[in-house]
């Protein structure tokens, strides 16, 4: 028997405003541009979406309690070192996991079984379920259950309301009954992203959802605590996240917009003439990896002979130095 401790088996009580239902139907909007943009980066696609999954791999990591230094993740991630200890195979866990979660030739609803597979894949440290104390029965529960029987819900009422809110639900739902023993914080940011897959947001192929929340992280963990007053009772306040999680998908479609606009001019024009364009819009300072969201398939030595020539004609200058230096355009020409 279900208990109210989930927010969507009370989804049917549910009021948004009409802000978060504008913001909603935006994104379903951005999601209807899926095809097109698939369309018009077919023979690119798989490239583009090894890149962006190097990009989640490298900011989900940072959501852990992390050791490893940033050189060597960066090794790992973008370079495909191999890892030598325990805390970099975690590293490198996450991103088979995450490349897996693409590759699901069909895509399911993840029974309480499979995230728990997935997580002993990541960190290879045998978690398992946890339990809770019913005080009305003072029964011991098992979250297992628990979880599942919400999964179940959602399969009930996944064509009667839109899947989108639900997905983001199921998040929060995860999040307050935590059933793993451990690295529910790391997992239920893998579940989120999941299930965005899931009900079709696309965006994440060509931009990284990951990075887009990581940059976020203060005010996302301070919203989904709010979640967390009345949960129990089934009547948790999700709109503030939901508004939130809602706004990162339509950021990452609008950065989706330009990665593949880039790759038309890209076409078109000279590599290097469309990094110049993009390098001239930037409003503050950038690194060659704020290039490379935007130019994921243009090699290292593209990205180089464009800042140098940009540098040489004094148009730009370097702040710092190194592999993640920063720049800053230092002419009115560039505006």
């Amino acid at each position: 028997m279900v208990n109210n401790m989930s927010i969507i088996i009370n989804y049917s009580k549910i009021i948004y405003p009409q802000s978060t239902v504008i913001k909603l139907t935006k994104a379903y909007q951005n999601i209807g541009k899926n095809e097109l943009y698939l369309y018009n980066t077919k023979c690119e696609i798989d490239k583009i979406r090894e890149y962006t999954i190097k990009l989640d791999s490298y900011y989900l990591y940072k959501f852990s309690n992390s050791v490893v230094t940033d050189a060597r993740q960066r090794l790992i991630i973008l370079k495909n070192s191999n890892p030598r200890t325990k805390d970099e195979y975690v590293l490198s866990n996450m991103k088979y996991i995450l490349a897996s979660l693409f590759q699901k030739s069909e895509l399911k609803l993840l029974d309480f079984d499979e995230i728990l597979n997935i997580t002993n894949h990541i960190f290879d440290d045998n978690t398992k379920f946890g339990v809770f104390l019913n005080r009305s029965t003072n029964s011991i529960i098992e979250k297992k259950s628990s979880y599942n029987n919400i999964v179940d819900v959602f399969k009930r009422v996944d064509n009667q309301y839109d899947r989108l809110t639900l997905a983001i639900l199921l998040f929060i739902d995860f999040h307050n009954l935590a059933p793993l023993t451990s690295h529910n914080d790391v997992i239920e940011i893998v579940l989120l992203y999941y299930m965005l897959l899931f009900s079709d947001v696309k965006s994440l192929y060509f931009s990284s959802f990951i990075k887009h929340l990581y940059h976020q992280r203060e005010k996302f963990y301070s919203l989904v605590k709010e979640t967390e007053k009345n949960w129990a009772e089934g009547l948790s306040n999700t709109t503030l996240l939901v508004d939130f999680i809602l706004d990162l998908i339509n950021k990452n479609y609008e950065e989706t917009q330009i990665v593949v606009k880039n790759r038309i001019e890209d076409l078109k024009n000279l590599k290097h003439d469309n990094i110049e364009i993009t390098i001239k819009n930037f409003k503050s300072k950038f690194t060659k990896e704020n290039i490379r969201n935007y130019h994921p398939f243009v090699s290292d030595s593209t990205i180089n002979r464009a800042l140098k020539k940009l540098r040489d004609e004094n148009l730009i200058k370097p702040l710092t130095t190194g592999r993640s230096a920063y720049w800053v355009r230092v002419n009115k020409e560039l505006i």
